[in-house]
């Protein structure tokens, strides 16, 4: 299947209203699958009682390996500079991950970011699907912005597409992953 343009990219709500779960579903759809947003949120365990925010991330890569898509966090996750992030992580962001995003949006592959975004999506989840050279900016989408936006500071953690094989998980396939979930 060819892929859409990133510029064509949207992120929907839907029920949940969970960025982390739309920019997944959005990326999977770009990629030619969907997924069943209560599926995804199981496989992330959005109803988890500790910060989403702050965990979920852990369980990003095999939910989308499930769906074919295979997926390279840039940041450790464990190594996230929360709850303030300081100033000089712009710079090493620049420097250490912003080629990875590059190189991904010059093969066609958008990337997904937490944290950067405008207000009042500071603290959610979207899509980078273009770089402005001339700003040194990303360029993204979230669930409430109608076209591209700059982010206005450097994402936290950030995941980007390594491969995607057409695939389509079964029922049982989804149920087996839920329940290793539940035994962690």
């Amino acid at each position: 299947m060819a892929l859409t343009s990133l510029a064509s990219i949207r992120i929907e709500p839907g029920a949940t209203g969970d960025s982390l779960i739309a920019s997944l579903r959005a990326l999977l759809r770009y990629h030619g699958a969907d997924a069943d947003e209560s599926d995804l949120a199981a496989l992330t365990r959005l109803n988890r009682t500790e910060d989403a925010s702050q965990h979920r991330h852990e369980l990003v890569e095999s939910a989308a390996r499930l769906y074919g898509l295979e997926l390279r966090d840039l940041h450790p996750p464990d190594a996230a500079p929360l709850p303030i992030t300081p100033p000089e992580f712009a710079a090493h962001f620049r420097d250490s991950y912003l080629p990875f995003i590059t190189q991904s949006l010059d093969r066609g592959k958008p990337a997904m970011a937490w944290m950067g975004w405008p207000k009042p999506d500071e603290r959610k989840w979207g899509l980078i699907v273009g770089f402005d050279a001339t700003s040194g900016q990303c360029m993204g989408i979230t669930m409430y912005s109608s076209a591209p936006v700059a982010m206005s500071a450097a994402p936290v953690q950030v995941f980007v597409v390594v491969s995607y094989e057409s695939t389509q998980p079964t029922r049982e396939q989804i149920a087996a992953a839920m329940n290793l979930i539940k035994q962690r």
